[in-house]
């Protein structure tokens, strides 16, 4: 997991914008997937509903997904945009809450865009 260390006005530990330095440093190293893990089952049609999960997005599909996507979601669809132009070939958005969320989301569990 990476998190880019920033401090709030308060002094506190934040996390900001995790997913673009994911995919940045996935673009560095020509990676093939970049996984990006959430509190949720992948990019969700309804986020009060886990069962409208979104299992496939194209492409071609990602201004749809851009539209459906709410709150931090819409970064996590820019990044996975961004990261397919750079050359990685495949993005996930995992569920980082479940046990052997890695294998899972390597196995395509969760949204893979791509």
């Amino acid at each position: 997991m990476l998190t880019p260390p920033a401090l709030s006005m308060d002094g506190e530990a934040i996390n900001v914008d995790g997913d673009k330095l994911a995919m940045e440093l996935a673009a560095a190293l020509a990676a093939e997937k970049l996984l990006i893990f959430s509190d949720t089952p992948g990019l969700l049609r309804d986020v009060r509903d886990e069962t409208t999960l979104i299992e496939r997005i194209t492409r071609d599909e990602l201004d749809g997904a851009m539209a459906v996507a709410e709150g931090r979601a819409k970064k996590k669809v820019l990044a996975a945009g961004e990261a397919l132009k750079r050359g990685i070939g495949q993005v996930v958005f995992a569920d980082g809450r479940i046990d052997g969320a890695i294998g899972k989301a390597l196995a395509g569990h969760g949204t893979v865009i791509g």
